[in-house]
């Protein structure tokens, strides 16, 4: 695949004007790649459980959210890992494609919680060998 700025300097035709191309010719339209994660057939219920519960605990206490930490733990993969925010697709339609990543490549992990109050953090975690893993310790 060709980005289209490299094409544009082969053709000595303006960015812009390929761009013009691309829609009014060829009707095409640019799409962003959309990165997620793969959900198993037990994570839409779970999710749904959470919500009624989170939505009831908020009933009972106003001030119940700004009692939580809610933290979470990042993974920046050590392996070129593909800035979406760079990878476009040209096509005539939206093609709803998401690209599923394999889950635990090499990578740095990192610990925050946020808090109504301020951040907790960030934390990074390593085994006794150096290696990096999860917050729970599982690799």
């Amino acid at each position: 695949m060709t980005s289209l700025h490299r094409r544009s300097q082969q053709l000595a035709i303006l960015l812009s004007s390929l761009h013009q191309i691309m829609k009014k010719d060829f009707h095409l339209h640019l799409y962003k790649l959309k990165l997620t994660h793969k959900l198993k057939a037990g994570d839409y219920g779970k999710r749904g459980q959470f919500v009624e519960w989170f939505h009831n605990m908020q009933v009972d206490d106003v001030d119940f959210a700004s009692k939580i930490i809610f933290s979470d733990e990042a993974h920046f993969h050590t392996n070129g890992f593909v800035n979406k925010q760079n990878c476009r697709l040209w096509g005539t339609e939206n093609p709803q494609q998401i690209k599923q990543c394999q889950m635990h490549p090499e990578r740095v992990t990192v610990w925050c919680g946020f808090l109504s109050r301020g951040v907790i953090g960030p934390y990074f975690f390593q085994n006794k060998y150096e290696n990096t893993i999860t917050v729970t310790g599982k690799r």
